[in-house]
């Protein structure tokens, strides 16, 4: 599910949620914003900076235990790139 304001910006992002279904049970992650990595790679990241990360990829969705980027100028960079990108895409429609 993906949820937005008015503006897919930092002041008023695009939120989404993923439901995953484990061998334990669902597991719900909430509060996930896009992200773009340096390889163009796309990602769902927590909002909070703390979590689970998801990896988009030609193979589905990957769960990954450790965030796609090194520091908070690296992953401010990655939030305005997948940000950059979503606004372009509405300018499509």
């Amino acid at each position: 599910m993906i949820a937005h304001g008015k503006w897919p910006e930092t002041l008023n992002p695009v939120h989404a949620t993923a439901l995953i279904e484990l061998s334990s049970g669902p597991l719900l992650l909430d509060n996930l914003l896009f992200y773009r990595d340096r390889e163009n790679g796309l990602w769902f990241i927590p909002a909070n900076g703390r979590g689970l990360w998801l990896a988009l990829g030609h193979n589905g969705l990957c769960l990954s235990m450790t965030a796609p980027y090194v520091d908070r100028e690296e992953r401010s960079t990655g939030l305005c790139r997948a940000a950059a990108e979503i606004v372009r895409m509405q300018g499509r429609y």
